[in-house]
C-alpha cells in the first residue's frame, strides 16, 4: 500500500500508468492505493482504495490491550477492514464487557500486551468503547505476563511456552462457561429454607422457626410461637 508522493519506480524500470506521476524519470503514486506491477509489459499503476469510511458501532476491531484498571482496559486498535477510518487509535473495554457472567479481575479474562479481538459498542466524545463478550471475540494472541513470550492457548487456558507459566484468557472462538451463582433466599420457606438474610432465625411464613428470612436472631413472625388476641406473644408461666 502507498500514499500520494510515494516512489514507486522508475521510467528506466517501468511506464507509469493510473494512479501514478513522473517526475524526471522518477514515478510517483498520484492515490493512496495498492501498487499493480504488469512485468510483461513493464508498466506499473495504483488501484486506489476505497473511499474510507468513519467507525461504526458494530464493526470489527483488533486491539492490543495496553493497561489495565480495575474496570477498565485501555486498548491500541486497528479495524478489521482497511477502508475503515478509526478517529483515533486508543479504545476501551469496561470489565462489564468481557464476559456473559460476573467479572471480579480483567486477569482472569485478558492481560497486558494481549493481541484481542473485539466489536465496537459505543463511539462518544470522551471515548471508544468495545466488547468481547461475544463467542467470536476474546484474546487471539496472549504474552505471558511473566516473561512476555507468547503462549500457548486450549480452550480457556494458555501455557508459556518458555516458562511454563499458567494463566486464563477470554478466548476468542471458545465457547465460554459462564458458573452459575449461587441464589440464596426467598420468602418463607419451610422448615430449615433459607430466606433473605442468609442463616438467621425466622422470616416471614417459616415454620417452626425455621431457618432464614427478614430478620436476626430471633423466633420467626408467624412460626414457632404463640400469640395472644392482641397480637403479642402468649406468657407462659415457667415451673
Amino acid at each position: 500500500m502507498v500514499s500520494p508522493g510515494e516512489v514507486i519506480g522508475t521510467e528506466e524500470e517501468f511506464v507509469g500508468e493510473a494512479g501514478t506521476f513522473s517526475d524526471n524519470g522518477v514515478i510517483y503514486a498520484a492515490v493512496a492505493g495498492k501498487v499493480v506491477e504488469d512485468k510483461e509489459r513493464k508498466a506499473v499503476s495504483v488501484a486506489s482504495r476505497k473511499s474510507a469510511v468513519p467507525l461504526q458501532v458494530g464493526d470489527l476491531i483488533y486491539g492490543r490491550v495496553k493497561e489495565l484498571y480495575d474496570s477498565m482496559a485501555a486498548l491500541e486498535i486497528e479495524p478489521l477492514d482497511p477502508n475503515v477510518r478509526v478517529p483515533t487509535i486508543n479504545a476501551f473495554i469496561r470489565i462489564s464487557e468481557v464476559s456473559r457472567g460476573y467479572a471480579d479481575k480483567f486477569e482472569n479474562y485478558v492481560r497486558t500486551g494481549d493481541i484481542i479481538k473485539a466489536r465496537i459498542v459505543e463511539i462518544k466524545e470522551l471515548g471508544i468503547y468495545a466488547t468481547i463478550k461475544e463467542t467470536d471475540l476474546g484474546v487471539v494472541k496472549a504474552f505471558c505476563s511473566k516473561c512476555r513470550e507468547e503462549m500457548d492457548g486450549f480452550g480457556g487456558v494458555f501455557a508459556c511456552v518458555k516458562c511454563g507459566n499458567r494463566e486464563n484468557r477470554k478466548t476468542a472462538g471458545v465457547t465460554e462457561e459462564v458458573p452459575e451463582r449461587e441464589e440464596r433466599g426467598g420468602f418463607g420457606g419451610r422448615g430449615g429454607g433459607r430466606g433473605f438474610g442468609g442463616p438467621r432465625r425466622g422470616g416471614f411464613g417459616d415454620r417452626g422457626g425455621g431457618r432464614g428470612g427478614f430478620g436476626g436472631r430471633r423466633e420467626g413472625s408467624g412460626g414457632g410461637g404463640r400469640f395472644d388476641s392482641g397480637g403479642r406473644p402468649e406468657r407462659r408461666d415457667r415451673r
